[in-house]
């Protein structure tokens, strides 16, 4: 069979592909017929030009997939969508945005908030994202404020105590203070979560297609 030749290999797994939505007995059947054709039409010594001649008298994948599929009573499947360009990258722009929008929100709050601003306006020109991804997104500044107070807000009161011994000297001693045990916790299990939640919405299906 000279369906092993490489411009014939590569003509049948193009079938394949698209033949993947037919029923498996009308798909089987159909590249089952289409070796077979080919195993009896090129001689064992084939050369390329024969084989592309006898492709071509086959016909473009397509049209042999569409015409089985018509004989099978199949629709076709929906059109796909195709790919926008820079999409990904503009969605991964304002992603960035809006983290770093929260990881700054504290400590210099204009530049926290303009990134916040530009974040959302990609976002939501971008459209790919709607419902709980959405709002995650413009929301995702939050927690990553609340992660970076967390670590910036002291925590405890300190408390100092002085006393004089019978020279005079005066010693001081300082107690307390300083994150407590828990709240560090608490704040590396919401840094944990803020990062599993934004790598989430960089992850998530979107829910639109792209705006043309």
């Amino acid at each position: 069979m000279m369906t092993t030749q490489p411009l014939a290999s590569a003509w049948l797994a193009r079938v394949e592909d698209l033949s993947a939505d037919l029923p498996a007995g009308v798909r089987a059947e159909l590249l089952a017929d289409l070796r077979e054709h080919l195993a009896a039409a090129l001689p064992p010594d084939a050369d390329r030009a024969q084989v592309a001649a006898a492709l071509d008298r086959l016909g473009d994948p397509g049209d042999v997939v569409g015409a089985a599929r018509a004989d099978a009573g199949v629709p076709p499947p929906p059109p796909s969508r195709p790919a926008v360009p820079g999409l990904a990258t503009a969605e991964a722009l304002g992603l960035a945005a809006l983290v770093l929008a929260g990881l700054v929100l504290l400590v210099v709050w204009p530049l926290g908030l303009l990134l916040w601003a530009v974040g959302v306006a990609v976002v939501a020109s971008v459209g790919r994202w709607r419902g709980a991804e959405a709002c995650g997104a413009a929301l995702l500044p939050v927690p990553w404020a609340l992660v970076v107070a967390s670590f910036l807000v002291p925590v405890g009161t300190s408390v100092t105590t002085c006393t004089a011994d019978s020279a005079g000297v005066e010693q001081c001693m300082t107690e307390g203070g300083g994150a407590q045990p828990v709240l560090l916790v608490g704040a590396v299990v919401l840094l944990v979560a803020t990062v599993l939640a934004t790598r989430w919405l960089a992850r998530a299906p979107r829910g639109r297609p792209a705006r043309r």
